[in-house]
């Protein structure tokens, strides 16, 4: 978090004295606050589940992934049988369908089952929030890539939020850049 409150870019800085103030800086401070937010509502879903003795987490890599929602979502929906749940399983999941069954055979109670439910639906929220913000963010890095015409210039701008050194900026044509702010993809 420290590191994304203290991004300075002099290209940024030069465009606000010219009049044209690009805010990318607090579009990118709001987008990592989101998803600390949504990240503590992914706990709650954990903790819900292991309250109901359902080990989801252990047995798919990221809850918030394909398998991981489906299952969840139908959780919620009023199915309890693991093995339909387990059925639910994305090709690309390591765990087998046995596996994950065992994982979700616990009990279903309601007080858990409605946490779970808020906290997917919190999750919901900030998830909708951050695309937000990655609508924002594109429509910014536009803006510059057209002003100062090349998109490695408009890159030299954005420094690496997750903590790279100050002489270290992000290229938005990089993988890494794409992966952390889908957005970058369209541009």
């Amino acid at each position: 978090m420290a590191a994304a409150a203290s991004l300075v870019w002099p290209a940024a800085r030069q465009l606000s004295s010219e009049g044209r103030d690009c805010g990318v800086a607090a579009y990118l401070r709001q987008r990592e606050r989101l998803l600390d937010t949504a990240a503590s509502h992914i706990q709650h879903m954990q903790k819900a589940m292991t309250e109901m003795n359902l080990q989801l987490h252990h047995v798919v890599s990221d809850i918030t992934g394909a398998t991981g929602m489906r299952i969840i979502r139908a959780i919620i929906a009023g199915e309890r049988d693991p093995a339909v749940l387990a059925s639910m399983r994305d090709t690309r999941c390591h765990s087998s369908a046995e596996v994950i069954e065992k994982a979700l055979t616990g009990h279903y109670r309601a007080e858990h089952l409605f946490v779970l439910e808020q906290a997917l639906a919190l999750y919901d929220v900030y998830q909708q929030k951050v695309a937000a913000c990655d609508i924002r963010i594109e429509s910014v890095l536009k803006e510059l890539i057209s002003i100062r015409g090349r998109k490695e210039d408009a890159g030299q701008m954005v420094r690496d939020h997750r903590g790279a050194g100050a002489g270290n900026r992000m290229d938005l044509t990089s993988t890494s850049a794409k992966r952390s702010i889908p957005c970058l993809e369209r541009i």
